[in-house]
Order: structure tokens, then C-alpha cells, then sequence
């Protein structure tokens, strides 16, 4: 909409994690030397840890495409699996086809593979997205991946991607051997004032912008610090919001009122306050957050609580609610709060979004609509449905697919090397 205007090639602030748009900064290029390492040591797990939009899957992307194409990656995002799905999954991508092994044969199978891998000189890489959602059990699966190794070095290497949760989940009792094996932990935090702009400027320059007048003045950059808290995906939706605004009004560049503007326009408060008061809230009134639940095929996947005022569905890790699958759009759809409703709004998907089996734009929500996206059911439970704890209710799903295609852009570069994007085990059957 903008680029012709500002000079620019490409989106600079889009929300997909690009791994050409990744700024470096100091704790980015710890964790990305740290992955390094422990690839190049075949050493047993690493954990990258951080708050949603801190650039954890834009530096996972960063690292698998740096990688030699001699190794295989498997990367799994759907986390909401049992044991025996799990090793299913990981089997899959190979060209295995084990939905009908017991799990004695899913491990032997892996074993058989791991050790062939590595006696022709290949190594296996695991990337776990979304792991804090991991149950125990699937833990101490991973943990006995770990195990399979030679005389002299670990088959397999493994790295858990996710929320601070998963620090809180891996100090579990039980979980001692796991934690054992983790030989590197860095926690990704946002960006401070400086980096900010530093952040806004790269991205800009990666964008083709080469003009001698900063487009974001230094004198606009404490407000974008204090209302994204230098989180890198709010600060990429305040820009873009700006962007899109001056391109309106026909300015050259980025002023404090157009910043003030798209802040209104956001319906944002500084982040600390929004930050502060999330964590003074009382337990029971968390509790009975209205949520989504997601489902596929009559199987419940995951619960989402919608604890923020903007929730975006898409296949891509980075969204809030991600759904891998092939017939969903990186960034699909968008649930919203606004004058004491819910709402969800269809963001240009390929394939549509339906409510209650009718195609929307937008659409305000009650209790039990089904929300239907490619394959899957999302299912919108208000605070009384969720304060019983009302699952017995849940309206029957209807799977029509008609109409509903694979979208091209799910084949990326990365797909094209030994890299697959695993959905869970029901997906791939």
C-alpha cells in the first residue's frame, strides 16, 4: 500500500518471522551461538525461551536456513499431543507410515533410523515450537530420544522453542534427567530504547528504505519504546499502523501526532500499565477468561484463553493461536475485543472464515459459535462456559471442507531442503 511512497521494496514491518528481517541484537546472537554450537558438538538440547513476539521463531527460521543441507530438521509445532502421537509425528516427515505400530515399534523404528542417519555421516536436528504446551509424558519421550547415542556422540539434537512457561514446566519433579541434558537456556526479553530504534532502522534498511531522512525521527522513538515495550511484534504492528497512516495523510515522515494517532487506532496503553495489570489480576477472575477451543476432526487440541484484545489466528508459530496446516494462511484471522464483545474478523485468508457454517468478514461472537478455518474448529466459549468448565456442550462439529485448498505460499524455501512443518499426527493421516 506504502512501498512506492516511502521508497521501499518490501514490507519492513510485516508479521511473519523472515529470517532476512532479524535483528541481531546481543542476546540474539547468544542464542543463535548457542545453537550453533551445540549443532556443531552434536550436544543433546538446547532451550530459547521468551514472551510471545520476543523473535524466537524469526531466529529458529534464522538458524534452519544457515544450516547444512546434510542435516534433517523436523520442526513441530502442534504441542497438544500424546506420547504415542508424538513419535507418530517425528516418524511421518521421514517417509515413515506408523499409525498402525504400537509404541515399542514407533521406538524402534526411531532408533533404527537415528543410528542409520548417523552412520552416513547425516544429523538429525528436532525444533519443538509452542514446547511449553509439552505434557510430562512427551517429555520423557524426548529425554529417551537423547539416550539413542554411539561411542561418541548424541544421534539426535534437540531444541525446545517456547513461553517462560516452559521453564516453569521443566523444574517439574520428574524431570531432573531432562533438565540434566539441557547444556544451554537463554531467555530472549524485549528490546531496550536504544535497540528499538536500532530495530526499526534495520528493518527499514533491509526494506530497500535509503533515503537521508529518518522515516521513524528519533524524537517519535521513546513513545514506540513505551507502548510496545520493545517487544518486536508490537513495535512492527505500531510501525506498520504508522506507515499506513502517514501514506494517508501524505507525509514524508513519521510524526509524533501520526504515532499518537495509530495508538488510538490500536486502542493501546503504554505497556507497562497494560503489563502491570494483567499481573495484579486476581486468580479467579483470570479463570474465567473466555477462551477458544481448537479442534480437529471431533478431537480437542488445544483451550486458548483470549486474555489480550487482539488475537490472531494463523499457521504461522509467531500468532497467538497458531494451527498448522496447509489450508490455513500464515496470518488467517483475528479475534478482537470491542464495546464489551467479542469479535472475529477474517484478515484476507485464502480460504475464508466461517461462522456457524457462513462465510464472515466480521462477526460478533456468543457462546458456542463454531469458528471454522480450513480443517479445524475453534470454538468460542464465554466466562460462564468456561467458569463450569462446560466441555460436555460443545456443538458438534461440521466438517464440510468444500471449496477449502491447499495455499501455495505453504511451500517455503525451507520446505523445499529437509525441512517439514509437522501438524499433529491426525493431520498427517
Amino acid at each position: 500500500m506504502y512501498l512506492e511512497y516511502f521508497g521501499l521494496k518490501q514490507q519492513p514491518f510485516q508479521l511473519t518471522p523472515d529470517a532476512e528481517f532479524l535483528y541481531m541484537s546481543p542476546q540474539h546472537s547468544e542464542a543463535k551461538a548457542h545453537l550453533d554450537y551445540a549443532v556443531m558438538n552434536r550436544d543433546s538440547c538446547v532451550v530459547i525461551s521468551g514472551d510471545i513476539g520476543c523473535g524466537k521463531t524469526t531466529l529458529i527460521n534464522r538458524f534452519v536456513a544457515e544450516l547444512d543441507e546434510n542435516i534433517r530438521v523436523a520442526r513441530i509445532f502442534q504441542t497438544q499431543l500424546t506420547a504415542r502421537q508424538f513419535l507418530q509425528s517425528l516418524l511421518v516427515q521421514f517417509g515413515f507410515k506408523p499409525f498402525r505400530k504400537n509404541k515399542a515399534e514407533l521406538l524402534d523404528t526411531i532408533r533404527t533410523f537415528l543410528l542409520e542417519e548417523h552412520a552416513k555421516g547425516r544429523q538429525v536436528v528436532l525444533i519443538i515450537d509452542e514446547a511449553q504446551n509439552l505434557s510430562l509424558k512427551v517429555l520423557e519421550e524426548i529425554r529417551l530420544l537423547t539416550d539413542i547415542e554411539t561411542e561418541k556422540s548424541k544421534t539426535i539434537n534437540v531444541v525446545l522453542c517456547g513461553q517462560p512457561e516452559l521453564e516453569e514446566k521443566l523444574q517439574t519433579a520428574g524431570l531432573e534427567q531432562f533438565a540434566q541434558r539441557i547444556h544451554f537456556h537463554v531467555r530472549l526479553q524485549p528490546l531496550s530504547l536504544v535497540e528499538t530504534s536500532e530495530y526499526i532502522n534495520f528493518r527499514l534498511k533491509v526494506a530497500g528504505y535509503d533515503r537521508e531522512d529518518d522515516l521513524f525521527p528519533a524524537d517519535v522513538i521513546p513513545t514506540i519504546y513505551r507502548f510496545s515495550g520493545g517487544v518486536p511484534r508490537l513495535i512492527n504492528t505500531l510501525c506498520d499502523t504508522a506507515l499506513t497512516a502517514a501514506f494517508v495523510e501524505e507525509e514524508d515522515i513519521i510524526s509524533s501526532d501520526t504515532i499518537g494517532n495509530s495508538l488510538e487506532e490500536l486502542n493501546w496503553e503504554p505497556f507497562k500499565e497494560r503489563t502491570e495489570r494483567k499481573r495484579a489480576a486476581p486468580k479467579d477472575l483470570t479463570a474465567v477468561t473466555p477462551r477458544l477451543v481448537l479442534v480437529r476432526e471431533g478431537t480437542v487440541l488445544q483451550k486458548y484463553k483470549i486474555n489480550s484484545v487482539r488475537m490472531v489466528i494463523g499457521r504461522d508459530a509467531d500468532n497467538d493461536i497458531p494451527v498448522a496446516s496447509e489450508f490455513i494462511s500464515r496470518h488467517h484471522a483475528q479475534i478482537s475485543f470491542y464495546r464489551d464483545s467479542y469479535w472475529v474478523n477474517d484478515l484476507k485468508s485464502t480460504n475464508g472464515t466461517f461462522v456457524n457454517g457462513r462465510r464472515i468478514q466480521r462477526r460478533r461472537l456468543a457462546n458456542n459459535d463454531v469458528i471454522a478455518i480450513g480443517h479445524h474448529r475453534l470454538i468460542f466459549q464465554d466466562a460462564n462456559a468456561v467458569a463450569q468448565d462446560d466441555d460436555d456442550n460443545l456443538p458438534t462439529d461440521i466438517s464440510d471442507f468444500r471449496g477449502t485448498r491447499v495455499i501455495d505460499e505453504a511451500v517455503t524455501p525451507a520446505d523445499r531442503r529437509n525441512v517439514v512443518d509437522i501438524k499433529s499426527a491426525s493431520d498427517d493421516s
